[in-house]
């Protein structure tokens, strides 16, 4: 989005595949990446996915956890993405930290405009 000369951008940095790597543990580093890269920006809002999933306290359910897991890693995403546009509507960057599946990466680049995924 632009307002006057500022064009705000929405990243999601990927730090691995899950396809690879199906339960990769908490704490391998993408949201300290995530947020050095942030804190470079002028104006960025840092979204860890993992946060938002953790709102869900009652029937929480792990993305490796079947059928429930999937909907609820989607829910996840979808999260992140109205919140990222809020942001981006409001002339923040916003930098997204997650683990991308096939799902999640569909629900990235739909509900982004012009999302930048970065992968290591």
């Amino acid at each position: 989005m632009q307002l006057g000369s500022y064009v705000s951008t929405t990243a999601v940095l990927v730090c691995e595949d899950a396809h690879r790597c199906p339960r990769r543990p908490p704490a391998v580093g993408k949201s300290t990446v995530g947020r050095l890269m942030a804190a470079t920006r002028q104006r960025c809002a840092f979204i860890d996915v993992d946060d938002i999933r953790q709102l869900v306290v009652a029937g929480a359910a792990a993305p490796w956890d079947g059928p429930e897991g999937q909907t609820q890693q989607r829910l996840g995403a979808v999260n992140a993405c109205m919140l990222a546009n809020n942001f981006v509507e409001n002339t923040f960057d916003v930098l997204i930290v997650d683990v991308l599946t096939a799902e999640t990466l569909v629900v990235y680049r739909s509900r982004l405009d012009r999302p930048l995924i970065v992968q290591n």
